[in-house]
């Protein structure tokens, strides 16, 4: 049985860089985001807001990711990635690029 557009949960993909003078491994950036979304979400906020790494878009070299989210948990989700200060010893700073209802537009921007 298919199910309606509108019945459909609602997503956004949201395209952050980490800024750091050292270049970054892409294992140990995706193990600080589930660690901080763990810290800030919860199991059950997390289950809620139905947080996905999209591990294939990281880009090693512009330090950027996408982060596929609920469309009610976006504010929610800049602030979990703003609590990230270090990867794997590293300090680094995360900010959003751009929020996108469409994955080609957000793996443009990557």
């Amino acid at each position: 049985m298919k199910v309606k557009p509108s019945a459909k949960p609602k997503k956004r993909y949201v395209v952050f860089e980490f800024e750091s003078g050292k270049a970054l491994i892409g294992k140990d950036v995706f193990a600080s985001i589930e660690a901080g979304f763990d810290r800030f979400f919860g199991i059950w906020g997390r289950a809620l807001s139905s947080v996905m790494l999209l591990k294939e878009t990281y880009n090693k070299k512009s330090k950027r990711v996408v982060v596929k989210v609920g469309h009610k948990y976006v504010d929610e989700l800049k602030v979990a990635m703003s609590l990230i200060k270090e990867v794997a010893g590293v300090s680094v700073k995360v900010k959003s690029v751009i929020v996108s209802g469409v994955i080609k537009k957000a793996k443009e921007k990557v």
